[in-house]
């Protein structure tokens, strides 16, 4: 037989589990709308001031100005990263000239 007090805490461990876990969800939910300053996006996606300016100015890239200071959602710049994601094909950017010894 089960001992009833074992039972009891069971289920209020499973429903603290339960509150963690919507906590959580809560908690990555709301990190996805906050705001982070350019310098971390530069760090976080490892571009330069300009790319980030391309991205921005072409609208690929929204974010918020106040007082001069950039600010960008993190739920922007994964959706970014997410609309970027797949297969890419690199070209080479190196043209071969033949010379006079070249067959």
């Amino acid at each position: 037989m089960s001992d009833p007090l074992l039972i009891v805490m069971q289920r209020e461990l499973q429903a603290i589990s339960k509150s963690v876990a919507q906590l959580n969800k809560q908690h990555l939910e709301k990190l996805s709308d906050e705001f982070v300053r350019k310098e971390a996006i530069l760090k976080i996606l490892g571009i330069s001031p300009r790319t980030l300016c391309k991205l921005t100015s072409t609208g690929k890239l929204p974010y918020s100005k106040i007082n001069g200071l950039q600010l960008f959602k993190i739920s922007d710049v994964e959706r970014l990263l997410n609309d970027n994601y797949g297969n890419h094909t690199t070209t080479s950017n190196f043209t071969t000239f033949k010379t006079k010894n070249n067959d």
